[in-house]
């Protein structure tokens, strides 16, 4: 995950694992990162990226993502983070190529524009699969690498292609139920090795939170 509390030696949340006992024994995570310590990073990041006109960008998510992954431990063990700048660069300029495109399209072929968009819609699924996929294999625990389930583009598409449609109909009151089902999708889907995750919450609790908030 990329949420982090930015307070020293915080615990975050816990996760249970099998212990030798053969019942369950929970582990807190834990982060000693320090707010000054991270805002020279952030701050040369920030200058880098500017001067370099957004390229230092591939490297600035890597030093960030290495510095809390560093700093959150499970069990006494930190995570790691193992992605090159160069191949986040990549699919970077990927991304860019294809705006220009469009934006050259939507100029000058304005129903060529419009097929393009249909096709990037249909393609979420399978770019979201992949980019759960890169971020879950560079990153590590124990030296145990993650892992995600590249053949869930079915599910994804039923998440963020079909689920969507329904929100006008059901005057956005899926919204809680599309969330749920996406923290299901990419807790479920990822591994430690070979042992996977699973999520133990019900969509109740989605629908308490929303209707609060919509009270509020």
């Amino acid at each position: 995950s990329d949420r982090f509390c930015t307070g020293c030696g915080h615990q975050l949340a816990t996760v249970a694992v099998d212990s030798s006992a053969g019942g369950l024994e929970e582990m807190p995570f834990r982060f000693s990162g320090r707010a000054a310590e991270y805002f020279k990073i952030w701050i040369v990041n920030l200058a880098l990226t500017i001067v370099t006109l957004g390229i230092y960008s591939a490297w600035a998510k890597v030093r960030n993502k290495r510095y809390f992954y560093r700093n959150t431990t499970v069990a006494g063990s930190a995570f790691d983070y193992h992605a090159l700048p160069i191949q986040i660069l990549k699919g970077r300029l990927l991304v860019v190529g294809a705006w220009i495109l469009y934006s050259v399209c939507a100029s000058f072929f304005p129903m060529f524009s419009v097929l393009l968009l249909v096709l990037f819609y249909l393609c979420v699924p399978w770019l979201v699969v992949r980019a759960y996929v890169f971020n879950a294999r560079n990153s590590s625990w124990r030296n145990i690498r993650f892992n995600f389930n590249s053949k869930s583009i079915g599910e994804a598409a039923k998440i963020y292609i079909l689920f969507p449609l329904l929100a006008p109909l059901t005057l956005g009151f899926i919204g809680p139920y599309i969330t749920f089902l996406s923290w299901r999708f990419v807790i479920d889907n990822n591994r430690l090795g070979r042992q996977p995750f699973k999520i133990n919450l019900s969509t109740g609790r989605y629908y308490s939170a929303f209707f609060i908030a919509f009270g509020i």
